[in-house]
């Protein structure tokens, strides 16, 4: 199945086709697991950096942009 792996391009593509269809949204299993563009700190302990090169690694931000994209050509 083309749709069954989640890089950033793939979760590109199935938020485009999910804003294309009027579909309710896409799921990423553990939204947790993406990688972190800033630090974190909770409770003592700091979580790094995890995406090497920046917002471009993250899933998330692939679906917030996809989503912006989306809105301004309905416009």
């Amino acid at each position: 199945d083309e749709y069954s792996r989640n890089d950033v391009e793939m979760i590109a593509r199935k938020t485009r086709l999910a804003l294309r269809e009027g579909l309710a949204g896409v799921m990423i299993w553990e939204a947790g697991q993406d990688c972190r563009v800033e630090s974190v700190t909770r409770n003592d302990k700091t979580h790094g950096v995890t995406c090497p090169s920046g917002e471009k690694d993250s899933l998330l931000v692939a679906i917030k942009s996809e989503i912006e994209k989306f809105k301004k050509d309905e416009l």
